[in-house]
């Protein structure tokens, strides 16, 4: 079954964030971009949002309460897009933030045809139910559950999409969240910690992606 990595995230919450402090070129100066990646597309920077898109699929959008490092495209593993590295000097650099949660986010795409049947089938739920909300996530509750770096929130939603041949397409989304709520005091530490677990996250959404899409 066709599988694809529509987008991973590191989301980290707080207050205080000053979005001035993560101009490209401040960022460039002190090394923290991967030198891998090619300048973003026009960054901007103002007090309230700092935004920057990289040609890679990369991107880092700050606001004042919270940072989100993205990477959205079909070609690279979670694991060789180096944004785990990328938030931890990140976070090393701005160490003075207290840091109250941080999310690993992780959403694929498996193409099949007929998607609601196979929801059906696999996870027994009357077909009523699933088109009436067939657009709407639907809980994968056998899989979540807390883990060492967050707790895991799985679902599922069917879609119909037109892919790059302008061909009409079915698919479902598998969306996989670890979600990790920092003690007092957050520190960068602390924030570090979680984020050096995005690599067994990321293992561990494959595992279960593995389990529900392998015939």
């Amino acid at each position: 079954m066709p599988f694809s990595i529509l987008n991973t995230t590191i989301v980290l919450t707080g207050k205080g964030f000053d979005p001035t402090r993560f101009n490209i070129e401040y960022l460039r100066a002190k090394e923290i971009i991967p030198p891998d990646w090619s300048a973003p597309e026009n960054p901007f920077v103002t007090p309230i949002i700092a935004n920057a898109m990289f040609s890679n699929g990369a991107s880092l959008i700050v606001q004042q309460e919270r940072i989100q490092i993205g990477w959205a495209g079909t070609a690279i593993d979670p694991l060789e897009t180096g944004l785990e590295n990328f938030a931890r000097s990140l976070v090393q650099d701005q160490e003075k933030y207290v840091y109250t949660g941080i999310g690993l986010n992780f959403h694929g795409l498996f193409q099949v045809d007929h998607p609601e049947e196979f929801i059906r089938d696999k996870f027994s739920i009357p077909m009523t139910r699933i088109k009436k909300i067939q657009m709407s996530e639907i809980d994968i509750l056998g899989f979540s559950g807390k883990r060492p770096y967050g707790t895991g929130h799985f679902s599922l939603s069917s879609v119909r999409f037109v892919d790059t041949d302008k061909v009409n397409k079915e698919g479902i989304v598998f969306n996989s969240n670890y979600d990790c709520k920092l003690g007092d005091p957050g520190d960068s530490k602390s924030a570090i910690r979680v984020i050096d677990s995005f690599r067994e996250a990321a293992k561990d959404f494959a595992s279960i992606a593995k389990n529900i899409f392998d015939e």
